[in-house]
Formats: structure tokens, sequence, C-alpha cells
């Protein structure tokens, strides 16, 4: 491609600069929609809607809970 092209964030592909904000919208539509693994569950959701499963999602409650617990007993263990 020319060498005055921009390439999308998202993507990667190379753009025109003029083209490149009316490509990013119509990808970051696209990106919303390609299912993606939950880091703490392995359930497939659609990338867009991720924030949404993460917070009903059992295993993710647990981790979170888990995580906070270990960072305040190391934050009681500093404090001695």
């Amino acid at each position: 491609m020319a060498r005055n092209t921009v390439h999308c964030s998202m993507c990667s592909k190379a753009f025109f600069p003029g083209s490149l904000p009316i490509h990013v919208k119509q990808c970051a539509k696209k990106m919303a929609l390609v299912p993606v693994p939950c880091l703490y569950c392995r359930e497939e959701h659609e990338h867009g809607r991720m924030a949404e499963h993460v917070a009903k999602c059992k295993a993710a409650r647990k981790a979170i809970a888990e995580q906070a617990r270990g960072v305040s007993t190391v934050n009681a263990a500093l404090a001695r």
C-alpha cells in the first residue's frame, strides 16, 4: 500500500488518513461482536458484553474476592 497510510489500532489494517476515522467506527462495531473467552470461567461471550458477564460470573467474583483477601493479608503483614 502507499507510504502515507496509517494502521487501525484494532485490526492493524492500513488505510489512508482520511478513511481511518470511518473505518475505526465500523471496526469497533465489528470487534464488539467478536466472541472471546472469559478470563475466569472460559465461557465465550461477545467482547462488547464481557463487562456485563464478568459482573455476573461466579468464577470472577470468587477470583476477585480471593485477590482482595490476598491484598488485605499483605497489607496487614506490612502494617506490623
